[in-house]
């Protein structure tokens, strides 16, 4: 094989993934190809020295990895342009959220019965990977065995700062609270902003919850404490604090961060299904 990895989709997280990669030493630029229909994104990709072509099948073809780095819900017709491709010699990375490693192996197999043996890995990151600081969790799939995630592993712990290896069945898990959870952050800190802006602090609002919640992170990553008792030592007895506390209890802030949770488990679940 020419590269030992392509990407089929050229997006931002295939750019973090490629960047990290990269800086990190784990490939040189000359071992990957991406592929991607859009020429704003191959310029992209070739501007940090990549090779970069419009076929997915031409890339597939080529690596000895391949990332499914694009949506669920294209997976049926983006394996229709390079699945014939597919060899068993090859490992496909897959980052789509709910796909069972079983399910993509029938998929490419109903398209070419002679890539069957194909080994799967499924990985899980978090948007934070485009700083370098996210979360991935890596399982073995299909036709694997202990060390074919080898590769995945180290690619993503690079990437994000921080792997972990879990089962395949814990990836709805981990989609439900590390690969959704940015975005229950930012929607705190949406309310967060509008709120500075609503008691008169509009020209603040942004670096007040910024700077709050990064430090509030590194706090919580520093400190032996938990969480529970990180909130205790700045919650003062009849203090202010303890009276936004009270009120965010009043109004079952915590049983609803639960079941947006459970929502997203549900809906990683039901993709799986799809």
């Amino acid at each position: 094989m020419q590269y030992k990895l392509a990407f089929i989709g050229a997006g931002n997280m295939a750019e973090a993934i490629a960047r990290s990669a990269i800086s990190s030493g784990t490939l040189t630029p000359d071992q990957i190809i991406a592929a991607d229909p859009s020429p704003d994104r191959r310029d992209l990709f070739a501007s940090i020295g990549l090779h970069v072509t419009p076929s997915s099948s031409d890339a597939a073809a080529q690596a000895e990895q391949i990332m499914f780095a694009f949506k669920p819900q294209m997976m049926n017709d983006a394996l229709s342009t390079f699945a014939s491709s597919l060899t068993p010699a090859q490992t496909i990375i897959s980052i789509m959220a709910g796909i069972s490693s079983e399910k993509i192996h029938t998929a490419i197999t109903n398209l070419n019965p002679q890539a069957d043996g194909i080994k799967v890995v499924r990985v899980m990151p978090n948007t934070p990977i485009m700083v370098n600081y996210g979360m991935a969790g890596v399982s073995l799939g299909q036709n694997t065995n202990p060390g074919d995630d080898d590769f995945a592993f180290q690619l993503f712990n690079a990437a994000t700062n921080k792997a972990v290896r879990v089962t395949e069945e814990q990836l709805h898990l981990i989609t439900a609270i590390s690969g959704s959870g940015p975005a229950y952050i930012f929607f705190i800190a949406e309310a967060l902003q509008q709120a500075a802006k609503d008691i008169g602090l509009p020209e603040h609002a942004h670096e007040l919850v910024t700077q709050t919640i990064l430090g509030s992170a590194l706090l919580m990553n520093q400190s032996p404490d938990s969480p529970a008792e990180l909130r205790r030592k700045v919650t003062s007895p009849k203090g202010t604090t303890e009276a936004a506390i009270n009120k965010m209890t009043d109004l079952n802030l915590p049983n609803t961060i639960e079941q947006g949770a459970a929502a997203c488990l549900k809906r990683s679940i039901e993709l799986g299904n799809l």
